[in-house]
């Protein structure tokens, strides 16, 4: 075997041991960003949105920054996904451990989501 497979097949190795150890990690951060996010009690404007964690970030005009992940459904929101949908001056409305997010545009309409929960 050669040089060049050997440092190959080192990589890959290296590669799946650094996943393997990160990854607990990493479920840990999505539920304690899903934790912080569903206890919020949200009845706030955006201030802005954007893709973040595999999902979306939302940072609202009290200073607040959520992070959830929501699902894009063609009954409760139209098919829209959020975080092309939301813009700065829009409403978002949410209970405390609420399983839907209302998401209230300038326009009047309101669209549902409903999230990934950890």
């Amino acid at each position: 075997m050669s040089n060049k497979h050997k440092l190959f097949i080192a990589c890959i190795i290296f590669g799946i041991i650094l996943i393997w150890a990160t990854e607990p990690q990493s479920k840990r951060k999505d539920k304690e960003r899903f934790m912080a996010f569903d206890s919020a009690v949200m009845n706030a404007q955006v201030d802005s949105v954007r893709i973040a964690y595999r999902g979306a970030g939302l940072l609202l005009t009290d200073s607040r920054e959520l992070f959830f992940i929501p699902y894009t459904d063609k009954i409760l929101n139209n098919g829209n996904i959020f975080v092309y949908t939301a813009e700065k001056g829009d409403s978002i409305v949410k209970p405390a451990y609420g399983d839907t997010l209302y998401l209230k545009k300038t326009s009047g309409e309101v669209l549902k989501y409903t999230f990934m929960h950890f």
